[in-house]
């Protein structure tokens, strides 16, 4: 079982032009990055001078691919914007894009909760494009998404294992539990300020891992509500906020786990 060092999470892209310039090509090979908490498969793209960062992320267990990329920017605003994702040139799907700065201020990230019906479309792809006013324009010509797919899969096979997640659970004789109500950690003034100007609500739905102390090691959307900031808060919310008193294995001691959770934003 091969369990590495996490490297830093990546997330979307980029420049505003007004249409989109011929699809880029990589510059570097696949890395899948077998996570302590995660498994993301990253690449670059660009050039030496403008680099980015294409990644995918699967959640643990659910039906969603966080689709994302990072580039140079200066951009602080955090919103978010109605997009289409168009495979092959095929009719392009609707999508919500989540555009942030990256944490050291110089680089824009922007992201993609797809659920992985759409992302089975995408891995025999040859090219996919990311379109979304104000935010990003731009294709990627894939390859070798077949094997990259095959990897994830068994990284994340190897993820359930360690957080005794779907079959593994059987290895738990008592699940994680929060020490109050999920609902309970948030408020009305967490409501981000983008879905409410949309007037936007929906159901997120989560799956957080648990250590032995606890603590959250990693909160990933399951199924999105439709909405990148809804999505994004909760996670972020839950990942500062929650607390929780740890599975307990066959033997009666702490253990690592999985804990799914749903969050429900109503316009207050």
């Amino acid at each position: 079982m091969r369990i590495a060092s996490a490297t830093a999470l990546i997330a979307l892209l980029v420049t505003t032009p007004a249409r989109a310039a011929e699809p880029l090509q990589p510059t570097g090979k696949w890395n899948v990055d077998y996570g302590d908490a995660h498994c993301i498969a990253s690449r670059t793209y660009g050039s030496a001078a403008v680099p980015i960062l294409f990644a995918l992320k699967p959640s643990p267990i659910g039906d969603v691919m966080q689709f994302s990329i990072l580039v140079a920017g200066s951009k602080t605003e955090i919103d978010q914007y109605p997009g289409t994702i168009s495979i092959d040139g095929s009719p392009p799907v609707k999508v919500s894009v989540l555009g942030s700065p990256a944490k050291d201020g110089k680089q824009r990230m922007t992201s993609v909760n797809l659920p992985t019906s759409v992302f089975q479309t995408i891995r025999p792809a040859k090219v996919v494009r990311l379109r979304s006013s104000g935010e990003v324009d731009q294709s990627f010509v894939l390859s070798q998404m077949e094997p990259v797919g095959r990897a994830l899969d068994r990284c994340i096979a190897d993820l359930r294992k360690v957080w005794h997640l779907a079959e593994a659970a059987a290895e738990i004789k008592q699940v994680a539990k929060p020490k109050t109500p999920l609902p309970s950690y948030f408020s009305a003034d967490d409501y981000p300020h983008t879905a409410l100007r949309a007037l936007a609500g929906g159901t997120v739905e989560m799956m957080l891992l648990v250590d032995e102390a606890g603590k959250i090691k990693s909160c990933t959307v399951t199924a999105t509500s439709g909405h990148a900031s809804l999505d994004a808060q909760t996670c972020s919310i839950m990942a500062r906020r929650a607390s929780f008193d740890p599975a307990l294995g066959m033997d009666g001691k702490p253990t690592k786990s999985g804990q799914t959770g749903r969050i429900r934003w109503v316009i207050p």
